[in-house]
């Protein structure tokens, strides 16, 4: 339908209109429902008469009208009562006329609302703005009705009427800053704010969501002052009065500890150097060598260069006496403990003896213990580990060793058990000898029989009846041969081989005499002899000369019910009969073999022992169970240079004459380290008291002699005489010199290795140069009235005049530098052209050496901006901003050069800007949005959405495929010994890295676990096209998730069995 004037009072109902023309409606066009669509290739014009106006109608009622009055266009709502506000396209208010006679702006989640007013200029793009803050409730101001005296500012009545106001005699308006008070207690706009011409002081707290800069101290005044971090303010710094500070986590959750890092700043560290340090200062007591020493401490040193599979650290431990404070002990990074002083004192809480185990080197597997005495042995005793011999060991009365050629003094021996025959072989006599005291024969301990000697002759006895008196050649029985002597010239005789024997079982001989040196012979080849030694005692020998033939003497118990305790067999060793007195007939000495438990046909369990006495009876002094545990009641020694070993390890611990021990192995603790806290030195941990003059020192007299004592108060004497460092012959230095607080250099210290040893010349200084410390040639040389500034090496700063609070360290470091302020330059030529600039950080070789005034840059690597001479500008890389760095830019990476542009960005050595988008940076492939993101807010994101997924499976490799890992330690191989077929053999050994110890996983057996657990797919394992192997460690963290859920839910059913079975223990304690 095609129309070219539509006019009168019909109108159009139900109609399709095609390309048609509408044109002065005279009435109006109700199109029932569906959409008028005005779509010109020109302008499209709603116009209205002169005196009408255009009507908005929504279901027939007018919601807005537009109309003319005057040349002004009036845009009324037509509605009573009712808003108009404009909303964003998901719905959210962002700006609304109120029918209430105001106007709102509204915030939302990225902030608060805001109303600008633009400027005049500029088109623009100046703007003054005015927000809400972070209100708990709402408020409005009643702006005054005229304007105020120059000068006044605007208070508040507390209800929200403002008002002009004179500021006061005490704060000046003089155009710079400006203060606020208000009736509030925190400083979210307003602040109960004083200030006295020097010092702003503020009432009440101090919060805000950015940062916050001071120029100078900050002072909490309180005494529970406390600073809070943290969107929740989780984490608290406590000043606790007169103590120090208390820093708390206060989050209630599990797995909330309190976690202090510290980081050093430096990308390239080296062996020995320190990665962070806890010092305990000694006091500022204003004169002396301890004026403000570091008493002790505690630093992280590096072990080796770091590299990005290499962080070898150690912990030193540093302590003083009346010097700076110096390594004393130190855990190395696998785990060795060193300490310098030699003494290590192991105590307990009291409710065990101490112990010391030493592990084998088979997974701890096995280990053997050094234990102390119990309380009740009353002593303080000392082992002492043989110095000479040669290498020993101590050996268990289980172990298959042999003692050869060994001297044993004195030995006590409580008791015999081999289960077999004991062989007492010697090249001469065998002698037991009893002291003057009895030689007792038990069975199952009770005596049966003994033997004595008295006035010379031998007593044999029948329990304690006398049986046998031998005399010389006679002997005497006691039955009925009793006083009848039987002489004989050669030898008593049966009439046939086993013929007779000597006595009946109702008629027993009492004594057997027989001469010095007589012999009992046993067997029918007389192949087993007891012979006298005259004077001396018995030799027991048998005369068999094959192998394996050695005396087996048997003491076997008659008891056939043996129970728990009983004595099965016993040598004693008896005092002799002095008549009178509690030694009179007392055993001195013996060796039992004692029963474990109940004997069955089963169990015969036995262990031997030992017993010994002073002036009693004999009592246990040390066993040998029969599950081979020597249990000794005091003190072990072993003879000077002997050792003490296990079967694998003989030699495991050498003790040497003087008390030395010397350990093959690194010694393995309980718990796989030595505390601290478990030291005790000479009875304590502390001294307890402040050092005297009579305190003794240990000095070593350095030619690696004995080392000498000396008191305090000698030591005192030495280092007071010094007028320099340099005088202290025993102290090794260049010659250098130190020039320390006092005039008008106080509270600071200059060392200058002058060639004449001389103190460094301070005549330079003419004002208050407080609190500097330098060290190094021509350091500080021409400071005038400079503060609080370290310099460290040759010529750094030694420009420095009036700058203050700067930090120099490294040869010509800083050397321009004239009145710059907070200034850090490490490295060599840091920072070296910088004279007047303020706040700038230059870290490495001729960092920002180029710069002069320019202020707040930071430059970390090898010249980086290195060419510079601006402002505002951050290079972390080697030579990171090249030769064209503008300013206000960052540039990171290896030569990430600029463009010579301010306000660039460079994040890589590919030279070309990155731009920032959204207040994110973004990597990747952005066209398929397969990307990875990096925002303001500190958080990495990768695009990770559902709706971009398929084929999703829950993760099956967890807890049992992370146990089949093994973490491993290497060293690369030389190309040269990779098998020839290797794609990277290299037969000349091209860029070898073998020194460096590796630590990861290797590829082959994360392949075996990924098939022990039947998964082919994991792609934290590759396989490359060149035949190899290789890991992805990135790929293992959702292994990691899923084997931590799994032991997480192990915990909780343990957790759950525990609280069951604490329930039952409760309920049997309750019964």
């Amino acid at each position: 339908m095609a129309l070219s004037t539509i006019s009168g009072t019909t109108g159009i109902t139900d109609a399709t209109i095609t390309s048609a023309k509408l044109a002065d409606f005279a009435a109006a066009v109700d199109l029932n429902g569906v959409e008028l669509i005005l779509d010109a290739d020109q302008d499209t014009s709603i116009t209205a008469d002169t005196d009408d106006r255009i009507d908005f109608k929504i279901a027939g009622v007018e919601h807005i009208s537009i109309s003319n009055s005057s040349g002004d266009t009036i845009i009324k709502p037509m509605v009573d009562a009712k808003d108009i506000v404009f909303q964003q396209y998901d719905g959210n208010k962002i700006f609304e006329i109120n029918d209430g006679n105001f106007v709102a702006v509204s915030g939302a989640a990225a902030g608060p609302g805001e109303i600008r007013i633009y400027e005049d200029t500029d088109n623009g793009t100046h703007y003054t703005g005015f927000k809400a803050g972070n209100n708990t409730a709402s408020v409005a101001y009643v702006l005054p009705t005229a304007d105020g005296t120059d000068g006044f500012q605007l208070t508040t009545d507390g209800s929200g009427t403002l008002s002009w106001s004179s500021a006061g005699t005490t704060l000046a308006n003089d155009g710079n800053n400006r203060v606020v008070t208000g009736t509030g207690s925190g400083l979210n706009g307003e602040a109960n704010l004083t200030f006295d011409g020097s010092t702003l002081a503020v009432t009440g707290a101090i919060t805000g969501s950015s940062d916050l800069t001071l120029q100078d101290d900050l002072i909490l005044d309180s005494d529970s002052a406390v600073l809070s971090f943290g969107e929740d303010n989780e984490i608290t710094v406590t000043h606790v009065a007169d103590t120090g500070l208390n820093i708390k986590h206060t989050a209630t959750g599990d797995d909330k500890p309190i976690i202090i890092t510290l980081q050093t700043g430096e990308t390239d560290i080296a062996a020995n150097d320190v990665i962070g340090t806890i010092n305990f200062q000694a006091p500022d007591e204003g004169t002396g060598t301890d004026a403000i020493l570091v008493a002790a401490g505690i630093s992280a040193i590096s072990e080796g260069d770091f590299s990005s599979s290499a962080n070898a650290t150690k912990l030193s431990f540093k302590t003083a006496v009346s010097a700076a404070a110096s390594e004393t002990m130190s855990l190395t990074s696998n785990g060795d403990l060193f300490l310098a002083g030699g003494l290590i004192d192991l105590k307990n809480d009291g409710n065990a003896v101490s112990q010391i185990k030493f592990y084998c080197e088979s997974s701890n597997a096995h280990a053997q213990t050094l234990i102390g005495a119990p309380h009740s042995e009353g002593a303080t005793n000392v082992l002492t580990l043989p110095g000479t011999g040669g290498d020993a060991r101590l050996v268990s009365t289980t172990s298959t060793a042999t003692l050869t050629n060994k001297t044993l003094t004195t030995p006590v021996i409580a008791e015999i058990d081999s289960g077999s025959t004991i062989t007492l072989d010697a090249t001469t006599d065998i002698v037991l000898d009893a002291d003057g005291g009895d030689i007792f024969f038990k069975d199952a301990g009770t005596t049966f029989g003994s033997a004595t000697n008295t006035s010379g002759n031998l007593i044999i006895k029948s329990g304690t009846t006398t049986a046998l008196t031998f005399s010389g050649a006679n002997v005497t029985g006691a039955g009925t041969l009793q006083g009848t002597t039987i002489t004989a010239t050669t030898a008593f005789v049966p009439d046939a081989a086993d013929g007779a024997a000597l006595g009946t079982t109702s008629l027993e001989f009492s004594d057997l005499f027989l001469a010095d040196g007589a012999t009992i012979k046993f067997g029918n080849d007389q192949d087993v002899t007891v012979t006298h030694v005259a004077d001396s005692g018995l030799n027991f020998k048998n005369a068999n000369t094959g192998d394996d033939n050695g005396f087996v003497l048997t003491l076997e118990a008659g008891d056939t019910d043996i129970a728990v305790n009983d004595v099965i067999g016993a040598i004693n060793f008896k005092a002799p009969d002095e008549g009178a007195g509690t030694d009179a007939i007392l055993n001195v000495a013996g060796i039992e073999a004692v029963s474990e438990g109940d004997f069955s046909s089963s169990n015969n369990a036995t262990k031997l022992s030992f017993k010994t006495a002073a002036s009693e009876a004999a009592t246990e002094k040390m066993s040998l169970s029969s599950a081979g545990i020597l249990t000794v009641a005091d003190d072990i020694i072993i003879g000077d240079g002997k050792t003490i070993g296990s079967a694998s390890d003989p030699d495991a611990i050498t003790i040497a004459s003087g008390g030395g021990v010397t350990f093959t192995q690194t010694p393995v603790f309980p718990d796989g380290s030595l505390a601290l806290a478990d030291l005790d030195i000479d009875g304590g941990t502390d001294i307890g008291a402040d050092i005297v003059d009579a305190d003794l020192f240990i000095i070593d007299d350095g030619a690696g002699g004995t080392n000498r004592k000396t008191t305090a108060s000698r030591v005192k004497t030495y280092i007071g005489a010094a007028t320099t460092i340099g005088a202290l012959t025993d102290v090794t230095m260049d010659k250098a010199s130190v020039g320390a607080g006092g005039g008008n250099f106080l509270y600071s210290i200059l060392i200058d290795p002058a060639s004449d040893g001389s103190a460094p010349d301070l005549d330079a200084v003419t004002g208050n140069a407080n609190n500097n410390y330098g060290i190094g040639k021509d350091t500080f040389s021409a400071l005038t009235t400079g503060s609080a500034n370290v310099a460290i090496g040759e010529g750094a700063g030694k420009a420095l005049t009036t700058g203050y609070s700067n930090v120099i360290i490294g040869g010509d470091a800083g050397d321009a530098m004239t009145e710059g302020l907070e200034n850090v330059c490490v490295g060599v030529g840091a920072g070296s052209a910088i004279t007047t600039g303020d706040y700038n950080v230059c870290m490495g070789r001729n960092a920002l050496d180029a710069n002069t005034t320019g202020d707040y840059n930071t430059a970390i690597g090898k010249d980086a901006l290195g060419w510079l001479d601006g402002s505002n500008s951050t290079a972390l890389g080697w030579q990171a901003g090249g030769s064209s760095a503008g300013a206000s830019s960052l540039y990171l990476g290896y030569q990430a050069y600029g463009s010579g542009n301010s306000d660039e960005i460079i994040l890589t050595g590919s030279g070309n800007p990155v731009s920032a988008g959204s207040d994110a940076f973004t990597f990747g492939k952005n066209g398929n949005r397969v990307y990875n993101q990096f925002n303001s807010n500190n958080n990495w994101t990768h695009s990770s959405d559902e709706r971009m997924k398929k084929n999703i499976q829950n993760e099956t490799l967890g807890l049992s495929f992370i146990n089949r890992l093994r973490p491993v330690t290497y060293n690369f191989r030389l190309p040269s010994e990779y098998p020839e077929d290797f794609p990277y053999y290299d037969a000349e050994n091209k860029n070898p890295k073998t020194d460096q110890l590796q630590h990861g996983i290797l590829a082959q057996e994360v392949k075996a676990a990924m098939t022990a657990e039947g998964n082919d797919t994991f792609n934290g394992y590759q396989l490359a096209n060149d035949g190899v192997h290789s890991v992805s460690e990135s790929n293992f963290v959702y292994p990691m998730i899923k084997a931590m859920q799994e032991l997480s839910a192990k915990v909780d059913a343990l957790e759950t069995e525990n609280t069951a079975l604490k329930a039952r223990v409760k309920t049997l304690e309750d019964a």
